[in-house]
C-alpha cells in the first residue's frame, strides 16, 4: 500500500472532504481539479488499486470518510451500503 500521495491524490481527497462527500463519480473532478478526462480515469484508477479509494460499480467511488485509513473499516460500511442499495435501486427502475 502507498505510504505517501501524490499532488493530484491529495487533491482529490481534499475536494471530496471539502464538499463533505464520500463518493465521486467518473466527470465530477474534471473541472475541480482541471484534469482531463483520461487523467481523471487513470487517477480514480491507480487509487481504487491502491485501495485508498473503493470502486462501487464503473463510474462510481467511495472515498474514505475522515479519521479511517481505508473504505472497508467499519465506520465507512454504512455510508457503502447506503451508496450499493441507491446503486441496486436505480439498476432496478
Amino acid at each position: 500500500m502507498k505510504t505517501k500521495l501524490g499532488q493530484k491524490e491529495t487533491q482529490l481527497l481534499a475536494y471530496c472532504h471539502m464538499r463533505g462527500t464520500g463518493e465521486v463519480r467518473t466527470g465530477d473532478l474534471t473541472g475541480p481539479l482541471r484534469i482531463t478526462a483520461k487523467q481523471e480515469r487513470e487517477l480514480l484508477s491507480r487509487m481504487a488499486r491502491a485501495e485508498i479509494i473503493t470502486r462501487v460499480r464503473r463510474g462510481l467511488y467511495l472515498i474514505p470518510v475522515a479519521g479511517y485509513d481505508k473504505p472497508r473499516d467499519s465506520g465507512c460500511w454504512a455510508r457503502f451500503r447506503a451508496v450499493v442499495s441507491g446503486v441496486v435501486s436505480e439498476s432496478d427502475a
